[in-house]
């Protein structure tokens, strides 16, 4: 038996009075939707628990049949993104964001206005690149608009926290007002060389990104400047998930593709964004 699974990351929303006390997804005109729904089977999904408020990947792993707990979603994109990595190279997720002074971290916000091109991205990323200086081999991949994937080359260790300052604790999902420093959770000299190794790359970003002509030019238009890079989720070993090897995946985004990847389906990409 043949069958299709839609997964639309981030749709569901709350009533609001602009749209008289209904939700964006109910006021929509989607008559494609509707079709599908009239010939489909619904029901209410929870992917991990009733009071666990997933993540897009703990999601995505729980709904094809896995636990949870062995995401990792940097690892998952740069799978899909088609980055190269051995077992000990350090990879995070990484977002352009606006912060207002290194000094007081005090974050503007963590998308940098979601108004950041992929374009724009490209040549933060090369600057970036060419200018940091850090003890190991690193790159700083720009992905799609404001996201992008930062790796550390070695024997590293993943234990570390965010700098984010999304924060995501026992099921439940905040968001803080200043960015934190990345800190070791255990004693090990690596995890320790790790934390410093994202801390050094943050500061100095900092610095170069907020004299650099694209947020100049940013700015003046009335835009949000990319001046920080916030990290997360970091990884140094692909979990195996279940494998589907009679499947295929119709995805756009790196860490949708990684999963797939991982799960043995043929990947297909499609054009939207």
């Amino acid at each position: 038996m043949k069958h299709i699974m839609i997964v639309i990351d981030g749709m569901d929303d709350l009533p609001t009075p602009m749209l008289s006390d209904k939700t964006p997804l109910e006021t929509a005109n989607k008559p494609n939707l509707n079709e599908i729904a009239n010939k489909s089977k619904l029901g209410y999904v929870y992917p991990i628990s009733e009071d666990y408020a997933p993540e897009s990947d703990t999601a995505i792993v729980a709904l094809l049949g896995n636990n949870p707990n062995i995401s990792s979603r940097a690892q998952f994109e740069a799978l899909g993104y088609g980055i190269k990595l051995k077992r000990g190279d350090l990879v995070l997720r990484a977002n352009f964001g606006t912060v207002d002074t290194l000094e007081n971290r005090k974050m503007l916000d963590r998308r940098a206005g979601r108004t950041l091109t992929t374009n724009e991205a490209k040549q933060l990323a090369q600057t970036l690149n060419k200018e940091i200086k850090i003890p190991v081999k690193f790159q700083f991949i720009p992905t799609v608009q404001h996201r992008g994937l930062l790796v550390f080359y070695g024997g590293l260790g993943d234990n570390i926290t965010n700098t984010d300052t999304y924060v995501h604790e026992k099921g439940k999902i905040f968001v803080k007002d200043c960015f934190d420093w990345s800190r070791a959770l255990d004693e090990e000299d690596n995890t320790e060389f790790s934390a410093n190794l994202v801390n050094s790359f943050v500061s100095q970003a900092c610095k170069i990104l907020g004299e650099h002509p694209i947020n100049k030019l940013r700015i003046k238009k009335g835009l949000l400047p990319a001046n920080i890079i916030l990290t997360r989720d970091a990884g140094v070993e692909l979990p195996t998930l279940n494998k589907f090897s009679r499947a295929m995946a119709i995805v756009n985004m790196p860490l949708e593709k990684g999963i797939a990847k991982d799960s043995g389906m043929d990947v297909f990409h499609s054009d939207y964004p």
